[in-house]
C-alpha cells in the first residue's frame, strides 16, 4: 500500500503505457559536477529510445490520405513521406581525403578526421545551419508541413546527407528544385544530364499541372540530389523508419553537432500522465491479468506494450481510455476516434 508521499500514475504513449509511483514532495536536486565528457561514437540508449518514441508517434497518429495526382491522373493512398537529401557538390577536401587515407588507423581518428581544420570545405554545422534549416523552413511555409523528423549521417564519400520523414505529399521535383536552389547558395551546381520527367498537356490550365511543368523546366540539367523512398509496400513502417533513423555506421566519419531533430509539434510530444485514482485505479488492478504476456515488470515500474485499442477491447467502458482520448485531443489536437493507435 503506497503512502501519501506517492501517487500511482500511468505515462501513456501511442504504443505503450508505463506504470510507476510519482513522488509528491519537492526533491531538491543538486547540480551535477562538471566532468570531462568523452565523445560518443554512436547515439546513447536514451537518445535511441526518444527517437523510437517519436517515430511511434509519427506513424500512429498519421492519417491515411487519398491523394489525386493531376500529373499522373490517378488516385493513391498516402500516409507519410520519406526522403533523403544529398549534397550536389563535394564537401571533403583533398586534404581531408589524404588524412583519412594515410593517417586514420585507429577508431578515434577514423570517426573524427572530419573535425581536422581544412578537412571539409563546408563543415556539417554550416550545412545544417545554412541549408537544412532553410529547407525545413520552406516546407513549413510553402507546403504547411508541421510534422517532420530528420536524421543526419555521412556517406562513404564523406558528404553529409539527411533522412527526413514528412506527413504531406509533395511532388518530388518541387522538393528537388527547392533543395538544389538552397544548395546553390554555397557554390554553383555542377552540370548534369537532362531530366527525363515528362511535360503534361494542360488544356484546362490546371494550376497544379502548370506548376509541375514550370518545375520540370527549372529542373532540366540540375543534379538529382533527392531520393524519395517508396513505402507503399512496407508492412511495418515503425520498423522501417527506425532502421534508417537510428542506424549507426562504424565505418563512416562522425557528424559534427546535432545528428537529428524534429518539428516543434513532434518535440512537444511527451506522452500523457494519468493519475490512478478512484475508478481508474480499480480498473488498472485487472491490467496485469489481462495483459501479462505483454508486460515487463521491475521493482520501480511496469511497462505494458499495449495501445488504446487493446484497452478498449478488454474494457469497453474504460475510464482510462476515456481520459486518454480527452487529453490527446486537448494536448496534441488529435482526434483518436479514427486515427490514434489504428495504424500499428
Amino acid at each position: 500500500m503506497l503512502n501519501e508521499d506517492y501517487t500511482p500514475c500511468l505515462k501513456v504513449y501511442t504504443s505503450k503505457i508505463i506504470n510507476f509511483a510519482r513522488y509528491n514532495k519537492i526533491n531538491k536536486k543538486t547540480p551535477p559536477a562538471t566532468t570531462f565528457k568523452r565523445p560518443n561514437f554512436k547515439p546513447t540508449p536514451q537518445t535511441l529510445s526518444r527517437m523510437r518514441t517519436y517515430i511511434d508517434f509519427l506513424v500512429d497518429t498519421a492519417e491515411v490520405k487519398r491523394i489525386h495526382s493531376t500529373v499522373y491522373d490517378k488516385d493513391f493512398n498516402y500516409k507519410l513521406g520519406f526522403l533523403t537529401l544529398t549534397l550536389p557538390f563535394e564537401q571533403v577536401t583533398e586534404r581531408g581525403r589524404f588524412i583519412e587515407r594515410n593517417f586514420c588507423k585507429n577508431k578515434f581518428c577514423h570517426h573524427y578526421w572530419g573535425s581536422v581544420p581544412g578537412a571539409l570545405k563546408y563543415d556539417d554545422k554550416q550545412i545544417k545551419h545554412d541549408l537544412l534549416n532553410q529547407f525545413l523552413t520552406e516546407i513549413r511555409d510553402r507546403f504547411d508541413i508541421s510534422v517532420y523528423m530528420w536524421k543526419a549521417e555521412s556517406q562513404e564519400n564523406g558528404r553529409i546527407h539527411f533522412h527526413i520523414i514528412i506527413n504531406k505529399f509533395v511532388y518530388w521535383v518541387f522538393l528537388r528544385n527547392m533543395w538544389n536552389r538552397i544548395c546553390s547558395k554555397l557554390e554553383p551546381l555542377p552540370a548534369c544530364k537532362k531530366s527525363n520527367m515528362p511535360h503534361i498537356l494542360n488544356p484546362d490550365n490546371d494550376p497544379d499541372i502548370t506548376a509541375y511543368n514550370k518545375a520540370i523546366d527549372k529542373a532540366e540539367g540540375t543534379p538529382n540530389s533527392i531520393d524519395i523512398h517508396s513505402i507503399k509496400h512496407i508492412g511495418n513502417l515503425k520498423k522501417y523508419f527506425t532502421k534508417y533513423m537510428t542506424k549507426h555506421s562504424e565505418d563512416r566519419r562522425s557528424i559534427q553537432g546535432k545528428i537529428w531533430g524534429t518539428s516543434e509539434y513532434v518535440s512537444n510530444y511527451k506522452g500523457i500522465l494519468i493519475e490512478l485514482n478512484g475508478l481508474k485505479g480499480l480498473e488498472f488492478r485487472d491490467y496485469f491479468s489481462k495483459f501479462h504476456k505483454r508486460a515487463y515488470t521491475s521493482f520501480f515500474f511496469n511497462v505494458y506494450k499495449i495501445t488504446l485499442n487493446d484497452i478498449e477491447k478488454e474494457f469497453p467502458k474504460s475510464f482510462i481510455a476515456k481520459e486518454i482520448r480527452e487529453k490527446m485531443l486537448g494536448l496534441y489536437n488529435i482526434s483518436t476516434k479514427e486515427v490514434l493507435f489504428m495504424n500499428n
